[in-house]
């Protein structure tokens, strides 16, 4: 099975304990700790509303790049604050900087704090979840506007690109204008990673249509397979073959092996493995406080425990390539 882990950004609770610098070395000792245990992904989710974080996921995302070489790293970023071009350019480096290891969690709240920084009113759920539909359409055509191959460096010539391969989207809608194309080259994995963490009934039909790796949360056991076949069948709603998802639901994890939401005791390990067999899920998401005290608890008590039940991570894989998704029509591998 799969396994992805939830690192929230250190806040300046924490800082207040330690330098930037010296909380970066910390984070990144717990990122290639869980790049040993064999972890999918890490999920740099956001900050808690109201809250100031030392580090912006995405950038984060990029510093821990150097330091891991299997792992995935999914950073949180809005769909509905900044704007979709910055968005995919942002995440389109990242993919180069981790060669194909990245991804993006959809982030489709808002909170009267977030509206006041940003000067922007969202309105209700139906319109907010209306903007990062048009957020979410805007960003995966930019990625998609290079074609495989369209990359072409000559030296002799000058020449960079095959303009014939590069095509601007010309977007005109609701909420946003944008031409293209995207000034960054085709991502190493066609695309990186779309990830929605579903928390409310209408953010899944959102996920169901854009994300490749979607994440309900579960706060039983019973509540487990229900929440994997809402997913399949909203996918099928949502026109897309439910198979091709990858379903992870959200384990709470408070600490140790006593802590999961699923169960508890030492043969815990196996009931969650028998709880992704049962209900078609391909794996697991591991929350909890998302501190680096958590993370560290996490690694020495919890996934040796779990290690014979992950899907092995292969060498220069992506990260699509590690969750198993299909996507072989879109990998341009022709500068390996």
């Amino acid at each position: 099975m799969r396994l992805n882990v939830v690192i929230k950004p250190p806040s300046e609770v924490d800082t207040g304990r330690d330098t930037p610098s010296r909380m970066l070395s910390r984070l990144t000792a717990a990122v290639t700790s869980l790049e040993d245990a064999g972890v999918t992904a890490v999920v740099l989710a956001p900050a808690e509303p109201d809250s100031v974080a030392t580090f912006e996921p995405l950038t984060l995302a990029g510093a821990l790049a150097r330091a891991t070489s299997t792992i995935g790293l999914i950073a949180a970023d809005s769909a509905l604050f900044g704007h979709p071009y910055n968005t995919a350019r942002r995440l389109a480096t990242l993919d180069h900087l981790t060669s194909g290891r990245s991804g993006w969690l959809v982030v489709p709240a808002a909170d009267p704090a977030a509206e006041a920084r940003y000067g922007l009113v969202v309105g209700d759920a139906s319109a907010r979840i209306a903007r990062a539909t048009e957020f979410a359409e805007v960003v995966r055509a930019l990625w998609e506007c290079w074609e495989p191959g369209a990359e072409v460096p000559d030296k002799t010539k000058g020449d960079y690109q095959d303009d014939t391969r590069v095509h601007p989207i010309e977007h005109r809608s609701t909420h946003y204008t944008v031409r293209g194309p995207l000034d960054v080259p085709r991502c190493p994995q066609g695309k990186p990673v779309v990830v929605q963490a579903v928390q409310a009934p209408d953010e899944l039909p959102l996920a169901c249509r854009f994300a490749e790796v979607v994440v309900p949360w579960c706060i039983s056991e019973s509540d487990f397979a229900e929440a994997v076949a809402r997913v399949r069948s909203e996918a099928v709603q949502a026109g897309r073959d439910p198979a091709e998802l990858v379903v992870l639901p959200a384990v709470g994890v408070l600490a140790g092996l006593d802590g999961f939401a699923v169960g508890a005791g030492a043969d815990m390990p196996q009931r969650l493995g028998e709880l992704v067999r049962h209900s078609s899920a391909d794996g697991v998401t591991l929350v909890g406080d998302g501190t680096l005290d958590w993370v560290e608890r996490l690694t020495d008590e919890v996934l040796p425990e779990l290690r014979g039940l992950l899907t092995p991570l292969r060498p220069g894989a992506t990260l699509a390539d590690n969750l198993g998704l299909s996507r072989a029509a879109e990998l341009d591998r022709s500068a390996a």
